[in-house]
């Protein structure tokens, strides 16, 4: 019977070890920073978000293709308006006016997927957190019998 326990443990246990290899190593101080950051990222404004996601290079290629974009058609609108004085009515000015409006729409869009991902992912860190807290918890309290 003895023996029989010890080959149900050592299978149990290899099966733990063996799912366990799947997860990637995260550091608990990783966790609160993802954490932070979510609850950070949940209460900012779009623009805070698109300059959050330059200055953190994240966003992805559709991001960055629609920030390019953004950032053309800003320079052309300044330079025509500023440089070549150019008036408002002017049809060129109205089409950079309304194609720049309409990627605005788009870039907010973008960015509001990044920061619903970034926010999931410090749920994710709370509830791993909460999770840890529940774990060490029972360890250190056994339940009494």
């Amino acid at each position: 019977m003895k023996a029989l326990s010890c080959f149900l443990a050592l299978v149990v246990f290899s099966i733990d070890s063996v799912c366990a290899s799947d997860l990637p190593s995260v550091t608990v101080e990783h966790l609160y920073y993802l954490r932070a950051r979510g609850q950070r990222v949940q209460e900012s404004k779009p623009e805070e978000m698109i300059e959050y996601c330059l200055a953190q290079k994240i966003g992805g290629p559709a991001f960055d293709a629609i920030y390019a974009q953004v950032s053309w058609l800003r320079t052309e609108l300044m330079k025509v308006t500023k440089v070549d004085v150019l008036p408002a009515s002017d049809p060129y000015v109205r089409w950079l006016n309304k194609t720049l409006d309409a990627y605005t729409v788009l870039l907010r869009e973008e960015v509001s997927r990044v920061q619903n991902g970034l926010i999931k992912e410090g749920v994710v860190a709370f509830d791993t957190l909460d999770a840890i807290s529940r774990a060490q918890n029972q360890a250190q309290n056994p339940p009494q019998k």
